[in-house]
């Protein structure tokens, strides 16, 4: 079973086992109930309506229980899904799986957002329904009221970032034609009228192979569509026989009474407190009747609307298989494209089918432990740490430059309870030194706000709103110290969790550490922007503390970056080839020695070049000084770059003047580069293991003195520079 469900579903061997393993973490017997699903959701399963929305969107057959395939399937659409895949999940989950989106859908799906979003964080944001009827009427293309998945589709592709989501939970000042406005810069196209042209457009530009598969993804939807209403139907069309059956020993309309055995012509007691001033006159089982034949005509309203569009769909479908398709030879261009994704020279040539191409990009494409998703062991961690960040930095006042530093300020320790102790599983979340890093996040211009647009949940649950669940798959790669890392939504920030000893080093640092970058406005160092604690309660005597900081990502840029390197001057076992091995995950930096087999080397211009010399010793007296040993410079780098002028800034630190980066001499190279890991301080531990390590294994370790460490480093980037 597994093996074929991996490759249905594009997953490998490896990763299907793993996924099963989590899957049988959350429930019993194979099957995942509605309240374990709810759990599984953490803090977002507080709430009953987004919850089973979800759950009922995973549960492909609705028996009311979701299968491993159902969970398998799900988690394909999240991570290989198309572009209409995803549509259509997003359809569904604003619909309810109805054929149409009409408004109230999407009321009642922001509405019931905003009251999770209100019980998780405290808040009393409530949107306005002028600003949802705002939101309805961009998706609804041809004002009918009414929004086809096609208009639907057009701005998901177009738009779905289409409300910045802090201003819009938050409640800040969101106005109607800040949305217009939005919707106008995504599509760049101010007139409705040429929204038809923009859908048409798109259709037009796919092929035929594109539009049959799309076409019977929609059928398949709305054939299942169909089925459920029918079944709905049937369900209410049985419920109602047995109400007519059982009303009628109750009333005396003897035409609507049924004889059978037990029909009994006597006449029922009265109870004190039947009597309603409120209840209408007409006896329950007509008013019920008279309701059903209203829910009969809307159900027979929407059966034939639903089979129009199948016929037409089927029509479509026919044409379209009529067309000759044949599968595209991928062109040189796109051969060289791939080869530029790898690490390592491939043997492609453009004679190559396309299954041993397919085959090739899955080996590349290692996504193990990679995606965060429902059920993931990391998937509360992470929320907690968002909505612990977001309280945090709410309880801050506005920064004045007035309030001056002192040495209490390095000791401050905030605490706020994410999950209220009265629960079993309660969960309370520490800050340090909040000011502190307040005005390091000021240095480099982020202000509160922007910091919470990045780490804060509202662009999770924003994406909730429209099905999109972007949030929710965000990279993490684990380390060998069992560290993770999390990305931001927008790549601009990480959080990493470290050890408890890393945690308590780097809390005496932030004095030194705040001081150096105050001192050296171009120093290399990695930024670090919070200091955080999480201690989940297990049970009433058991408990688990996590550490954790936010940094800068050094990466942060829409460059793609060709090559990574982690150097640290020491040359034993720093490779990350496997011999054997072609291809490797271009987010996994590669090493000293392969730096040096590879020949690659860093040049500046002459004026750059001292900057970086006088820097780089500033910043390695700065680690020597404070016992710091294990640190590495992170270095990107990005291929044929294009100079554009346009991008350059000189109000900055001279390693992001150039889109973000530093540019090579030849202005044919961009790098972005800083120093990383600053948490491992050299103590007794560390003594004894360099002694081990020098005496049996080699003088080359990493871990040497600080000293030793430093000379090292210097003279091995020094000596990269050309």
């Amino acid at each position: 079973m597994l093996p074929n469900l991996a490759k249905q579903y594009s997953f490998t061997q490896e990763e299907i086992i793993m996924i099963k393993n989590r899957f049988d973490r959350l429930c019993d017997r194979g099957m995942m109930t509605k309240q374990q699903f709810r759990d599984s959701l953490g803090i977002l399963g507080l709430e009953q309506f987004l919850a089973e929305r979800i759950f009922n969107q995973i549960d492909g057959n609705k028996d009311g229980v979701i299968m491993f395939e159902d969970f398998v399937k799900y988690l394909s659409m999240l991570l290989n899904g198309s572009t209409i895949d995803k549509a259509l999940w997003s359809f569904g989950m604003l619909s309810n799986n109805k054929s149409i989106l009409e408004l109230e859908d999407m009321e009642k799906m922001i509405f019931e957002i905003c009251y999770l979003w209100n019980s998780i964080t405290g808040s009393k944001s409530m949107p306005k329904k002028e600003l949802v009827s705002e939101i309805f009427r961009i998706f609804d293309n041809d004002d009918d009221g009414i929004v086809q998945f096609e208009e639907f589709r057009v701005v998901y592709q177009e738009g779905v970032e289409l409300i910045g989501w802090y201003e819009f939970l938050n409640n800040e000042d969101m106005s109607t034609n800040k949305i217009k406005e939005e919707w106008e810069n995504v599509t760049k196209n101010k007139s409705r009228k040429k929204r038809m042209t923009l859908i048409n457009r798109q259709l037009d530009e796919q092929t035929p192979q594109d539009l049959l598969n799309s076409q019977l993804k929609i059928l398949q939807s709305e054939l299942q569509g169909c089925s459920e209403l029918i079944k709905y139907e049937k369900e209410k069309e049985q419920q109602q026989k047995q109400i007519n059956f059982l009303a009628s020993f109750y009333f005396d309309d003897k035409s609507q009474k049924t004889h059978g055995p037990i029909f009994n012509d006597g006449q029922v007691q009265k109870l004190y407190g039947d009597d309603d001033p409120d209840q209408n006159d007409e006896p329950y089982f007509k008013q019920y009747n008279m309701a059903s034949t209203i829910n009969n005509d809307r159900f027979q309203n929407n059966i034939m609307n639903r089979l129009r569009n199948l016929l037409k769909l089927t029509e479509d479908i026919k044409k379209l298989n009529s067309q000759q398709i044949v599968p595209k030879i991928p062109e040189q261009s796109v051969v060289k494209q791939f080869k530029k994704q790898s690490r390592s020279p491939s043997p492609i040539s453009v004679n190559q089918t396309i299954d041993d191409i397919q085959q090739q990009q899955q080996q590349e494409n290692v996504r193990k432990n990679l995606s965060i998703y429902f059920g993931h062991e990391n998937w509360n961690l992470v929320l907690n740490m968002m909505i612990g960040i977001r309280k945090a930095i709410k309880s801050l006042h506005p920064l004045t430059d007035d309030i001056l530093i002192t040495a209490a300020h390095f000791e401050v320790k905030n605490q706020f309870e994410i999950i209220p102790k009265r629960t079993q599983k309660s969960c309370s979340f520490y800050e340090y030194s909040p000011l502190i890093f307040e005005r390091i996040r000021k240095m480099y211009g982020i202000s509160n706000d922007d910091f919470l647009r990045s780490i804060g949940p509202e662009q999770l649950l924003g994406d909730l709103i429209f099905g999109n669940l972007a949030s929710l798959t965000e990279k993490v790669s684990s380390g060998k110290s069992g560290s993770f890392f999390y990305y931001s939504f927008d790549d601009k920030y990480m959080l990493k969790t470290i050890q408890k000893d890393e945690f308590v080093f780097f809390k005496s640092l932030i004095k030194n550490y705040y001081q150096h970058l105050l001192d050296n406005y171009h120093s290399m160092i990695i930024k670090i922007f919070g200091l955080y604690q999480i201690k989940v309660n297990k049970s009433k005597t058991k408990y688990q503390k996590i550490y954790f900081v936010v940094m800068l990502n050094i990466f942060y840029t829409n460059e793609d970056i060709n090559y990574r390197y982690d150097l640290k001057g020491s040359l034993y076992q720093r490779t990350s080839r496997i011999k054997g091995q072609t291809l490797i995950d271009q987010n996994i930096p590669l090493k000293d020695l392969d730096w040096l087999e590879d020949k690659q080397s860093i040049q500046f211009d002459q004026k750059t070049l001292e900057l970086f010399k006088t820097q780089l010793i500033k910043d390695v007296n700065f680690f020597k000084q404070n016992k710091i040993i294990d640190y590495s410079f992170l270095i990107g780098i990005v291929d044929n770059y294009r100079m554009n002028n346009d991008n350059v800034q000189t109000q900055c630190r001279f390693y992001e003047r150039w889109n973000g980066g530093c540019i090579t001499r030849d202005q044919k190279r961009l790098y972005y580069f800083g120093i990383i890991d600053i948490f491992t301080e050299y103590n007794n531990k560390k003594q004894l293991e360099h002694k081990v390590k020098s005496t049996f294994v080699s003088k080359d370790v990493s871990c040497i003195p600080p000293e030793s460490y430093a000379d090292r480093f210097i003279k091995f980037i020094l000596h990269s520079l050309k």
